[in-house]
């Protein structure tokens, strides 16, 4: 397996790289999210440690800029004790105040997580691997392995990290953009994102396995057993659609982490969670070595979503809210009588007309009748200062929860001997 290729699609813009001021590093895009939180960036070349956030996607800002000096050899680190400074993507553990510290080390020394997963993929060792304080002038390329700042560097950089979220990027030499190629770099690992969810989605698993490392392990499953995983899921669900958004991209050469918004769709449950990959360079692409995912909420069976929003439909109806009423009807809508526009119409007048509607529902099944498609049948009791019945109502539903939409509808009065 290489190693060490490449960002490829640098490539695409040799005359674009490293704008003299940009904000732009290469190492944090945000993709789609709404905003980030900050990011901390050591460039190890230039001995330089920035803090940088975004609040908009294909926006970054840069918050601040310190000295710092790092490992004395020049390279990723591979062993206890080769002076080296760890590259990757990292994250503050914990953190040792200076009363337990000897005073080379400064007020404190804020924990990394090395060896991380991918260093442990490649079995290097090591530990200790700190951001730390010092007691003495900084002068390049000084430790063991460690970053170390200024004492009151130390203390600031404190403010701007949140212990087990603020990433650590670090990075033999960090690349800035401009704005333009910035963004670009950002839409090209949204597609290849995207293309992951669809051919998951879609049962493409020849497409889907080769995002995999061969050395895959997820800390529980191998990549033989992941594999066996998911291809057994394939013969349980006669569809399933996977959504991502709130795209966070975190890059060094050695590794890359994308994190983002998953929503899995499938006929016994909904779920939305957050999705960490962890990629590697393989064989001249970015290949999966790990994932993870931890659920936002509990996973939602379609009775209870397709319920919530029968009720919703239930008090639009009921408040004579048309506006509301017709946001829940797809532009398809269609029946015997009627398209999406004429039924808007009619039931415009409808409420228009009457007044103290009360529609009380009952008896509520659910039936799965296609990809993202459901049929929901209640019993119906309608009253109103000028009418009043009773029957079965069957809708046809479509699309996410949160998103749905009544495609048809049908009705048939029930009397009191059925």
């Amino acid at each position: 397996m290489k190693r060490l290729l490449p960002f490829g699609l640098l490539l695409l813009f040799p005359v674009l790289l490293f704008p003299a001021e940009s904000p732009y590093f290469g190492s944090v895009i945000n993709i789609s999210a709404d905003s980030t939180g900050n990011v901390v960036l050591v460039d190890k070349s230039r001995q330089q440690l920035f803090v940088v956030k975004s609040t908009a996607p294909n926006h970054l800002t840069l918050l601040k800029e310190y000295r710092v000096t790092t490992g004395q050899v020049n390279g990723n680190k591979e062993q206890e004790g080769d002076m080296k400074t760890p590259e990757g993507v990292y994250r503050v553990t914990s953190s040792i105040s200076g009363d337990r510290l000897p005073a080379m080390y400064g007020p404190i020394a804020l924990v990394l997580n090395y060896p991380n997963l991918v260093d442990r993929l490649w079995h290097h060792t090591g530990s200790n691997i700190w951001i730390h304080g010092r007691d003495e002038a900084i002068r390049d390329f000084q430790t063991e392995g460690c970053i170390s700042l200024e004492n009151g560097n130390i203390m600031h950089l404190l403010s701007y990290i949140k212990p087990n979220q603020t990433p650590v990027v670090i990075a033999d030499s960090l690349r800035r953009f401009d704005e333009q190629s910035y963004s670009l770099l950002g839409s090209y690992w949204k597609r290849k994102l995207e293309t992951w969810a669809d051919s998951w989605a879609n049962g493409d698993t020849l497409t889907y396995f080769n995002f995999y490392s061969p050395q895959y392990n997820d800390g529980s499953l191998n990549y033989r057993q992941f594999k066996e995983k998911k291809m057994l899921l394939e013969t349980v669900y006669d569809w399933k659609s996977v959504s991502v958004d709130d795209i966070i991209l975190y890059y060094t050469p050695n590794e890359s982490r994308l994190v983002f918004k998953q929503d899995y769709y499938c006929p016994n449950f909904y779920s939305e969670g957050i999705k960490q990959l962890t990629l590697v360079s393989s064989d001249n692409a970015w290949r999966i070595v790990a994932e993870s995912y931890a659920p936002l909420t509990a996973s939602i069976p379609p009775r209870q979503f397709l319920a919530a929003f029968v009720s919703k439909w239930q008090q639009a109806w009921e408040s004579s809210d048309i506006g509301q009423f017709i946001k829940l009807y797809d532009e398809k809508f269609q029946t015997d009588e009627y398209d999406y526009d004429s039924w808007f119409d009619y039931k415009k007048e409808i409420f228009q007309e009457s007044n103290r509607i009360r529609v009380n529902v009952s008896n509520l099944t659910v039936r799965n009748t296609g990809k993202e498609e459901w049929e929901v049948s209640f019993n119906q009791a309608y009253h109103s200062n000028d009418y009043s019945d009773f029957g079965r109502k069957t809708l046809l539903v479509h699309g996410m929860p949160g998103n749905l939409k009544i495609l048809t509808e049908k009705w048939r009065a029930i009397t009191s001997g059925q």
